[in-house]
């Protein structure tokens, strides 16, 4: 996982993602989230889910298709470079 990052995990809740994003920064992240990578800046991500156990976080392209948005993996520490959009 990034330096920096924790997930929390309540019971009943969804999962989020906290810690020091986008040039320190401190912000939460969960499912629902948009997201620019810094490896990919012109390219807006919905995070789907965070999975503390594999170090990966479930993205899709956004805004999404009418007919199909597949969903994929980043590691947990490309979100370290994250940018909030919105």
């Amino acid at each position: 996982m990034g330096q920096g990052l924790s997930i929390s995990l309540v019971f009943g809740q969804v999962p989020r993602l906290i810690g020091s994003i986008c040039g320190g920064f401190a912000v939460s992240l969960e499912p629902g989230a948009l997201v620019k990578l810094s490896a990919k800046p012109d390219c807006i991500l919905q995070l789907v889910n965070l999975d503390e156990v594999s170090g990966s976080a479930w993205v899709r392209p956004w805004p999404l298709l009418p007919s199909h948005s597949a969903t994929f993996t980043v590691c947990l520490s490309d979100l370290d470079q994250a940018q909030p959009v919105g």
